[in-house]
């Protein structure tokens, strides 16, 4: 049987640790690369900048840091301060873990229309998250092993490492299943309703999996090298699902606005048609994705709106009931010479 706490072992766990972070390291730079049109038109202002991609960069680029935190941990020739080193990256790897689930419990929040009750749950539940995911900051301890003459990791607290992993996999099933729940209750926009589906599975299936992992490597409590090989692979995997479900979103909006206005002519005009669009007039900012309901000019009085509820996925979806009967009437008459402009031949086919 092998003796997993002699020095010998340990020092051969060093080695695929090592070649763990550079290849995980190469898969996040790529990731970057094929995905970073996102920031890019965020920076030459093709995106509006709102308040929810504070996580979404939190996400992205703490993880970023902590892998260059831990190339230099695995390098390091020369005496430092391995535990300072090794707080910092615990401290982005956190914080990757944090904003992850932060910009999926937000999204579920915006599909509940900020109800209260269920806010306050997840804030509740989200609360109980941080103060795990800060407490073991310091549970993973370092320093500088002259006889080895690199950084090496002298002790770590399994039970906190579990629990943490265990409470992460927690909060994501329970935010999983709110958003099932009120796509199901309430929203009956098939290709959202179906995007919103997939991601939600996958993201939870995908960081369920890289998350027992490290829960069980943890629990058996090996020895110190164990506990903490496979916590780089389930931040990482988890940081790339949540920006690639935040960025698809944000390209199922674009997309999916110009299949709506390519299918106009076919849709029937005594129904109302939910169209996806960058603009929202019942929207103060831009979302990655809105409703706008299409008003039917033959059976809606001039100055009188048909009324729907108008979500934005990160906007509360109250703000349109909080202007005036003017604003209201002025949004739309906006909307409809937009649509004029763009398609003058509709009303004159009949559509």
């Amino acid at each position: 049987m092998v003796d997993w706490k002699t020095p010998k072992e340990v020092e051969a766990e060093g080695i695929p640790f090592t070649k763990t972070v550079y290849v995980l390291f190469g898969i996040y730079i790529w990731e970057i690369c094929t995905t970073g049109r996102f920031e890019l038109s965020i920076v030459l202002g093709r995106r509006r900048l709102a308040w929810p991609l504070v996580f979404f960069f939190l996400c992205r680029y703490n993880m970023l840091f902590a892998f260059i935190g831990l190339i230099i941990f695995v390098n390091v020739s020369t005496k430092i301060d391995c535990n300072a080193l090794y707080t910092f990256t615990s401290i982005a790897g956190n914080l990757t873990i944090l904003s992850a689930s932060t910009s999926l419990m937000i999204r579920a929040m915006a599909l509940w229309e900020w109800n209260r009750r269920v806010v306050l749950s997840m804030l509740a539940l989200s609360f109980g998250q941080y103060a795990i995911l800060i407490r073991t900051i310091m549970t993973v301890q370092a320093s500088w092993d002259h006889q080895a003459g690199a950084c090496v990791v002298v002790r770590t607290n399994h039970i906190l490492l579990s629990l943490n992993y265990a409470y992460t996999m927690s909060f994501d099933f329970v935010v999983l299943v709110m958003t099932l729940f009120v796509l199901r209750k309430r929203f009956r926009h098939e290709d959202l309703s179906g995007l919103l589906h997939r991601d939600g599975l996958v993201y939870f299936t995908v960081t369920s999996t890289c998350n027992t992992v490290p829960a069980v490597l943890a629990a058996l409590n090996l020895n110190n090298e164990m506990n903490v090989i496979a916590m780089v692979p389930a931040a990482a995997v988890s940081a790339i699902a949540a920006c690639r479900t935040f960025i698809r979103l944000d390209a199922h909006n674009k997309g999916d606005g110009e299949k709506v206005h390519n299918n106009l002519s076919s849709v029937n005009h005594n129904s109302i048609t939910p169209s996806v669009g960058p603009r929202s007039p019942c929207s103060s900012s831009s979302g990655p994705v809105s409703f706008l309901p299409l008003s039917n000019p033959k059976t809606t009085k001039p100055g009188i709106r048909a009324t729907m509820c108008t979500v934005d996925l990160f906007c509360s979806s109250q703000s349109a009931r909080n202007k005036s009967p003017h604003e209201r009437n002025s949004d739309q008459i906006s909307v409809d010479s937009e649509s004029d402009s763009r398609y003058p031949g509709l009303h004159r086919r009949g559509v």
